[in-house]
């Protein structure tokens, strides 16, 4: 499911050019790095913790009069479980978000008058980027080593599932027109999220619940470069 939502945009930033009026679409790309937004990794134990790990999206994005804009998007990262220094396991998450942007552009972008007052690039300047949007996260959890060594030598096999929560995007950024059809992007972002889940030992045919354990706080704040193609 991870890799067919990134697939199903790129697909569909393709076809965009034949759909669109010239000047109203664009597609970008994303690569960087999210950083937990502090606290408990699992919430109720004090000494986990979330390490920083490789973000990778991609988004549509439709142009409307005077600087506003829609976007559709997807994120895909993975981050590292940790108490006290031990690999507990991996959380890999899929947002899926619509948002609204509001875009300041470059003097150098003229108007159009057949692309309903959309504008184009000359090709140079910088433009600025506002970002507020919702969505689903699509989530798993991957046991670590630590854990798959303990059912292991104790006999028993622990069971975990991840719901998929409601998850809030705020972001914003800068990009470089390198030219007037493509930009070089600086952006940052705040994904909120919290991800219910529920875990159970199973020994000897008996599942009993770990009722300590209910959410992990996902919540991350992801910082990288990107390109941005304008149709």
């Amino acid at each position: 499911m991870r890799i067919s939502v990134l697939v199903a945009v790129i697909l569909v930033a393709a076809a965009s050019p034949v759909a669109a009026g010239r000047g109203l679409m664009s597609a970008g790309g994303f690569l960087g790095t999210g950083f937990s937004n502090g606290g408990e990794a699992l919430e109720g134990f004090q000494y986990t913790e979330f390490r920083p790990g490789m973000v990778l999206g991609g988004n549509l994005l439709y142009r409307l009069p005077g600087g506003h804009s829609v976007e559709f998007g997807a994120l895909d990262f993975t981050i590292e479980m940790r108490e006290i220094g031990e690999k507990i396991g991996s959380l890999s998450l899929t947002p899926v978000l619509v948002s609204y942007s509001f875009q300041w552009l470059p003097k150098s972008r003229v108007q159009k008058p057949d692309s309903l007052n959309a504008t184009q690039s000359e090709g140079s300047g910088i433009c600025f980027h506002l970002d507020v949007g919702a969505g689903i996260s699509y989530t798993e959890f991957k046991k670590g080593r630590l854990l798959m060594d303990i059912e292991e030598e104790l006999g028993f096999q622990v069971l975990i599932e991840t719901e998929n929560p409601l998850t809030f995007r705020i972001g914003g950024g800068a990009g470089f027109l390198l030219h007037r059809n493509l930009s070089a992007t600086l952006d940052v972002q705040v994904i909120l999220c919290d991800v219910g889940t529920t875990w159970e030992v199973e020994a000897e045919g008996v599942t009993s619940p770990v009722e300590e354990i209910e959410k992990f706080s996902a919540g991350t704040t992801q910082v990288g470069l990107g390109l941005r193609f304008w149709y």
